[in-house]
């Protein structure tokens, strides 16, 4: 492996989220607070689908269908809001792409 064991993937994510509330407070403290709502937006999300990734097996027995599903949906919308704040302090916030 790539990693130590001691360093797998489920230990990575949660690191991921504090990043993104690290950001959002910095982006907060230096006034760009759109960027800022969107990031904990982001944080608020990916909590949420970091919960449902490790309920996925405990849960597994009582419901077939499992939640793995759910933490890539979240992971999608976590990412689309990061990418949101972005761009919205950007030069190109608020033009079109045409």
């Amino acid at each position: 492996p790539v990693l130590p064991v001691a360093v797998s993937a489920l230990s990575l994510y949660p690191c991921a989220w504090v990043a993104l509330l690290v950001l959002s407070i910095s982006c907060a403290l230096h006034r760009r607070r759109h960027a800022a709502k969107w990031l904990a937006a982001a944080a608020a999300v990916f909590a949420v689908s970091l919960s449902l990734r490790q309920l996925d097996g405990p849960l597994c027995a009582a419901w077939p269908h499992g939640t793995h599903f759910a933490w890539h949906l979240l992971n999608a919308l976590t990412l689309w809001l990061s990418v949101r704040a972005v761009f919205e302090d950007s030069p190109l916030a608020g033009k079109s792409c045409q």
